[in-house]
């Protein structure tokens, strides 16, 4: 197929492009090359969110919606991944069957075209499957529109299997079949005549087939090749089968899968094992964290519990010394009032000639009046006042304000009558201190 030819795809007689505004159908069967031109217009279909799809005509209708999913990661012209965002409107885009990444159509045709022109040399005949041009490498084997290139690609494996029968194959012959194959080594094996057949996927057999150049019978089942076929590791370079159990017979394939039924079961209980030593440790570290939190909440408590009842007996203390100083000053006032009315004279007979009856005015106001002798000391008269304030710590004067003037007098020995008082006499007190 040259650049300048459209690509063609497979196809079934049922299934229609548009090309040039008509639909043409495919006369040729599904395992033979399409004949069809491919359409380059883009699909009419309405995508379930009913967004119109940003496929092609023809092809698979692409799963992701420009508008729905603005976020999807895609291959755009360039080759570039980018968001479908950031596409242009008038992008198409093909969405691959075999890894689902959705790439612009026209890169994707230069890349196949390319992928073809470099796979084919006619020196060393090494040809392979066409990979997806994403991270992923995963060889194209379903596509409709580049289902020819898929069957160019085969045509060429069957054409590197003839030659395997007629002559041995070179070294680069042999790696151009294992990139066609797209796997690791240890898949390839030999029916009982000695043809090689592949192993994919696993490589662990799981089904029976047919030679297809003698007719015995390949493969086997359980991951188990048949006894009368071998391994083909010289073909490849691999050691041994990619599957464990790959050559060994039934019975000791059986008791493999036992001891690896066994194995797995052991582990699996190891597992089990070691997860509830875990959790047990876990809860024991736990238990322990839980235990320091509380002897640490219940030291707290101790410490809040001492200082109220230190604060509590502080209160006390001061309480009591408050008490104790309040009844001392009782007591000191009590026998201060006690000193004082031992001061005091008897009150003498109003009948006796020499008596004075003296009237005095209290700092509240309180008149009082009591008979004293001329012979008593006016100190006498200081103590029956203090007597009656019931406080005697304080100094006055008295003032008598009749006869005028005004006469102060203070505590003394001198008697009333040296001071001139006979009968009544009105006193007042001058000042406290």
């Amino acid at each position: 197929l040259s650049p300048r030819v459209p690509w063609q795809s497979q196809t079934s007689g049922q299934y229609q492009r548009r090309v040039h505004g008509e639909h043409r159908k495919c006369e040729k069967l599904c395992s033979e090359f399409c004949e069809r031109p491919v359409c380059d217009e883009g699909c009419p279909k309405k995508l379930p969110c009913g967004h119109q799809c940003i496929g092609i005509c023809g092809e698979p209708c692409v799963k992701s919606c420009r508008i729905c999913n603005k976020k999807k990661r895609v291959w755009d012209d360039t080759m570039m991944e980018v968001e479908l965002q950031d596409t242009e409107d008038s992008m198409k885009f093909i969405q691959l069957t075999d890894c689902n990444h959705i790439i612009e159509v026209s890169a994707m045709d230069n890349w196949m075209r390319q992928a073809r022109e470099d796979s084919t040399d006619a020196t060393t005949e090494a040809f392979s499957l066409k990979k997806c041009p994403g991270p992923c490498r995963i060889p194209i084997r379903r596509s409709l529109r580049y289902g020819n290139a898929v069957k160019h690609s085969i045509s060429d494996l069957e054409t590197i299997k003839e030659k395997l029968l007629d002559r041995p194959l070179t070294d680069e012959e042999k790696d151009g079949v294992r990139k066609a194959m797209g796997s690791a080594q240890g898949h390839w094996f030999r029916c009982p005549q000695g043809h090689l057949y592949y192993i994919g996927d696993c490589g662990g057999a799981m089904q029976k087939g047919k030679c297809n150049e003698c007719g015995n019978t390949i493969g086997g089942g359980q991951h188990t090749v048949l006894s009368d076929n071998s391994f083909a590791g010289d073909f490849d370079g691999a050691v041994a089968p990619a599957w464990p159990t790959a050559l060994l017979g039934p019975r000791e394939a059986q008791r493999r899968r036992i001891e690896e039924e066994r194995r797995r079961v052991e582990e699996e209980r190891r597992r089990i094992e070691q997860e509830r030593r875990r959790r047990e440790l876990r809860a024991e570290v736990e238990r322990r964290a839980q235990k320091k939190r509380d002897e640490a909440v219940r030291r707290l408590e101790i410490q809040r519990q001492d200082r109220e009842y230190e604060e509590a007996l502080k209160k006390d203390l001061e309480r009591k010394e408050k008490e104790e100083k309040k009844e001392k000053k009782r007591v000191e006032a009590e026998n201060e009032i006690q000193r004082l009315e031992s001061l005091i004279p008897d009150e003498p007979d109003a009948s006796l000639e020499n008596s004075i009856e003296v009237l005095i005015k209290l700092k509240n106001g309180r008149p009082c009046r009591r008979k004293f002798l001329t012979t008593h000391p006016i100190k006498d008269v200081f103590s029956w006042i203090r007597f009656l304030e019931v406080n005697g710590k304080y100094k006055f004067e008295l003032i008598c304000p009749f006869p005028r003037p005004a006469k102060t007098f203070q505590e003394n020995n001198q008697t009333l009558g040296e001071l001139g008082f006979s009968k009544r006499v009105r006193m007042q007190v001058k000042e406290f201190q």
